[in-house]
């Protein structure tokens, strides 16, 4: 039985430099067999082939270790997170507070 959560997740830059184009990345490895259902507000460098899946919908990401990045800034509507979509790019806490931040929602 497939079992999911939802999880808000939020990066924030205290550093006193920003972070430029090509923007972040966040990547990890599953300790298990988690997959991402699905995501707003950013997306998975590389997906794997999810086809061995019994699942209801498609998955995201299938990868044991994915990288995650930013949406670009034209996103649509429906890909787009609260706090989103800066195309990568997060100011310094001290230099801009209000870009400072971008979040983005994960389904596992």
């Amino acid at each position: 039985m497939l079992h999911s959560f939802i999880s808000l997740c939020g990066l924030h830059n205290y550093q006193y430099r920003h972070v430029d184009r090509d923007g972040w990345q966040l990547g990890w490895t599953w300790a298990s067999d988690e997959i991402i259902l699905s995501m707003t507000g950013a997306f998975t460098l590389q997906q794997r082939n999810c086809s061995s899946l019994r699942t209801d919908e498609t998955p995201h990401c299938c990868q044991k270790d994915p990288v995650i990045v930013d949406m670009p800034e034209n996103a649509l509507p429906e890909s787009r997170s609260e706090n989103f979509c800066h195309g990568g790019m997060i100011s310094a806490m001290a230099t801009d507070p209000s870009k400072s931040s971008t979040s983005f929602e994960i389904r596992v």
